[in-house]
């Protein structure tokens, strides 16, 4: 039996000091796919399920063209990415823009971070900009002013959907979650961030629900948890598809690439060998899709080709390519040459 061991690693960051915004209680409902969860939206009555698109899942997706009246908040940023600003804008054109106000520009014209970190910003108009792409319009009603922003890839940087952080406190604080890639973060004396290894069956409690942070994560919720030992760690999560990057988006649930909330050893009669080759997050010739994919995580690509003279379906990672016949790994192919 050759065993393939896949890159796996935790990265080290610098991370956001003083206040974390928590969980509170709110008051709309939405309704989701396998469960009723609470928006703290009270500032208007629209119900999440209108203009809406879904994915295969019945997962819900806000676009760019229906966020009027939508709220969005300004996320935290490690210290060293503070200096930079928010690609947030006081007017739509900067060739035709006043002065730069001090009191809230910097020299760029960016939003100065200390001045509008945690803002709350409502969507007051959506229009149509050069490729495809949307200019928005926010009012910042602590300081009373208009806000611009352009997407990239119908998304933008820097913020959060808020109706996603509420529905994420109802979903998931005070629940038991399990990680999907084998890994918790936690924070270090000094305040880096490393990776703490769990198994993927074992039993994660939410303690809370914080947003994170800005560039970095990509998944803009962090789940507060304690594994069985007592270890206190995190893991970072997408509630929806709404304001992500047109090419991340995918037919699936958008967590799940990072947990589970059924217990996999439950819910997957594997014996201890597979799970052994899992959590040492390795492959083997044999394994079906479903053990590759919680052992790796899902492919970067997948296309149907042939090998041999059969039809196959190649999954593509990094460094590894996996063929596939019906649902069981007949090859590993590493830089070129068959394994």
């Amino acid at each position: 039996m050759r065993l393939k061991k896949g890159t796996f690693y935790a990265g080290i960051i610098s991370i956001i000091s003083g206040t974390i915004f928590l969980c509170s209680s709110r008051k709309q409902v939405v309704v989701l796919p396998d469960q009723s969860v609470l928006s703290e939206s009270t500032e208007h009555s629209d119900s999440l399920t209108e203009n809406l698109k879904t994915d295969e899942t019945g997962i819900l997706i806000v676009e760019p063209q229906n966020w009027v009246n939508e709220q969005f908040v300004l996320l935290g940023k490690p210290v060293m990415f503070r200096r930079f600003g928010y690609e947030l804008f006081r007017c739509p054109d900067l060739n035709r823009c006043a002065r730069v106000d001090t009191l809230y520009e910097l020299s760029n014209r960016r939003l100065k971070y200390e001045r509008f970190y945690l803002d709350t910003l409502t969507v007051k108009g959506v229009t149509p900009d050069e490729g495809g792409e949307w200019l928005i319009e926010f009012l910042d009603k602590r300081y009373s002013i208009s806000l611009f922003a352009r997407t990239k890839k119908s998304a933008l940087q820097e913020m959060i959907f808020l109706k996603d952080f509420d529905a994420a406190c109802r979903r998931w604080r005070g629940k038991t979650v399990f990680s999907r890639k084998g890994v918790i973060s936690v924070e270090l004396p000094g305040g880096n961030l490393t990776g703490e290894k769990v198994k993927r069956y074992d039993s994660l409690k939410v303690t809370d629900v914080r947003y994170g942070l800005s560039p970095l994560p990509v998944n803009p919720i962090w789940l507060m948890v304690t594994t069985a030992k007592g270890t206190e760690g995190f893991i970072a999560v997408r509630f929806s598809w709404t304001n992500t990057m047109s090419d991340q988006v995918s037919e699936s649930l958008s967590w799940r690439d990072d947990i589970a909330e059924v217990n996999p050893m439950l819910q997957y009669d594997w014996d201890a060998t597979t799970w052994e080759v899992i959590e040492s997050h390795r492959i083997t010739v044999g394994m079906n899709k479903d053990q590759v994919t919680m052992s790796w995580g899902r492919p970067l690509k997948i296309v149907d080709t042939t090998l041999n003279n059969s039809k196959v379906q190649c999954w593509n990672y990094a460094a590894q390519k996996l063929y596939f016949s019906d649902n069981s790994l007949t090859t590993i192919e590493d830089q070129g040459s068959f394994k």
